[in-house]
């Protein structure tokens, strides 16, 4: 097992460089990364020391050609260097470096070419400003669940395709006036188990919405421009109640609609989805009519158990497979 890295500041000409362990990283020997290790080293492109049970890294200053840095359950490291130098990184993966809290750099102004942001389960605080990160297309903060309340203003992340934060249970809302609706390039945007309440107007290139377990929502986005979403999923927010009359004229795409665990009394006609395949209406215990569904030819599944309040036509139980 490696715990001496001083003979591999020599390797001048190196472009990959891992040295990880486990990924629980419980075993570990290398507790500690010599000031001066990345001092020649110059040519590299890939750092890899997920698992070490380093509490700091040294300056990566010098890694002028680094473009992946991964640091993975890096379980005692709480705070990174600057970045400063590292003009080509596009790979920052900090993804369950669990006591991770914060950055000496206060903007991604250093690293202006990043694509991937992970700092998924981590205890991250505070995300230093984006700014114009041209060619970020993914923010990964999947179960940042201590401290993480707010995001940075994304107005200026072109190319941005996956904002991705379910689990980070304080995360409750955008920054004041942050048109995430210019967002053109947004695919994905998955808040479940966050605690927003409302959601500014959303990016209308959307595929995937996903608010599930949002304990505090109480309004649903409008989807009325939304024309390429395939999914949308609403389920275990027990405040949400009242959904606009006109959500479903126009998402032409969508495949899998859930409301399961709501207090939706009624639904908005479904009739022009016809690419729909799933509908769960799971326990939805105050809805009592099924919307129009005269267009809905490819439905697979129809999930209207636990729905005690619901009056059922028999013409849609011989039309569709429902599960009761």
């Amino acid at each position: 097992m490696l715990d001496d890295t001083t003979h591999i500041s020599n390797l001048t000409t190196l472009r990959v460089l891992e040295i990880s362990e486990s990924r629980a990283g419980e075993y570990s020997s290398l507790m500690s990364i010599p000031e001066n290790l990345f001092d020649e080293m110059t040519q590299l492109q890939t750092l890899n020391l997920s698992g070490l049970q380093i509490e700091s890294l040294p300056s990566l200053s010098k890694l002028i050609e680094q473009r992946l840095l991964i640091l993975r359950w890096c379980s005692r490291l709480k705070k990174l260097q600057s970045l400063k130098g590292l003009a080509n990184l596009e790979t920052l993966d900090l993804s369950s470096a669990k006591s991770f809290e914060n950055f000496h750099d206060t903007r991604f102004s250093e690293i202006p070419n990043i694509q991937l942001i992970d700092f998924s389960h981590t205890k991250i605080q505070k995300l230093p400003v984006f700014g114009e990160l041209k060619h970020l297309t993914r923010i990964l903060l999947r179960g940042c669940s201590n401290k993480l309340r707010q995001l940075p203003r994304l107005q200026h992340l072109a190319s941005l395709q996956i904002l991705y934060l379910p689990g980070a249970s304080e995360f409750k809302k955008f920054m004041f006036k942050d048109p995430i609706a210019e967002l053109n390039q947004l695919k994905v945007l998955n808040l479940s188990k966050t605690k927003i309440s409302k959601l500014p107007p959303i990016p209308c290139n959307l595929s995937e919405l996903n608010l599930s377990g949002c304990s505090e929502l109480v309004e649903l986005p409008s989807t009325t421009f939304l024309k390429n979403l395939e999914l949308l999923d609403v389920s275990n927010t027990p405040k949400l109640a009242k959904i606009n009359h006109e959500s479903f004229q126009h998402p032409t795409y969508l495949r899998y609609l859930n409301f399961s665990n709501t207090k939706v009394e009624n639904l908005p006609t479904l009739s022009n989805l016809r690419n729909l395949r799933q509908v769960l209406l799971r326990n939805c215990s105050s809805l009592r009519n099924l919307p129009a569904m005269e267009g809905v030819t490819r439905l697979e599944e129809l999930d209207l158990s636990g729905c005690s309040a619901l009056q059922v036509n028999e013409s849609i139980i011989d039309s569709f497979r429902i599960n009761m």
